[in-house]
C-alpha cells in the first residue's frame, strides 16, 4: 500500500488545462515514485521510480475522494490537501 499526500505546494504549482501531466495528483504520485496517466477516474502506471516496470499499462481506479478533488480542480473550485492511498504490489 502506498499513501499518496497532494500537497499545497502540489496545488499551487499545477496548471490548468495543460493535461494530467501536471495536476496535483500526478505531481503527488511522481513525488512517491510512480509515474502514471491521470485521468478523472483512474491511473495508468507508466513507470515506477523512474524505471520501466512489469507494471506499465495496469490501469488503477482512483479513490471517490481523488475523484471529486480532480473534478473541483478542473473547474476551479476550491480545494484541499488531501491524501489517498492505492494498493500497488
Amino acid at each position: 500500500m502506498i499513501t499518496v499526500e497532494v500537497t499545497d505546494s502540489d496545488i499551487a504549482a499545477a496548471e490548468f488545462y495543460r493535461g494530467c501531466a501536471n495536476c496535483p495528483v500526478d505531481r503527488a504520485l511522481q513525488r512517491v515514485g510512480i509515474g502514471a496517466h491521470v485521468a478523472h477516474d483512474r491511473l495508468t502506471i507508466q513507470t515506477l521510480h523512474g524505471k520501466a516496470t512489469d507494471l506499465a499499462g495496469l490501469e488503477i481506479p482512483l479513490p471517490n475522494k481523488a475523484k471529486k478533488f480532480l473534478k473541483m480542480f478542473d473547474h476551479r473550485r476550491p480545494v484541499k490537501p488531501f491524501s489517498f492511498e492505492l494498493n500497488i504490489d
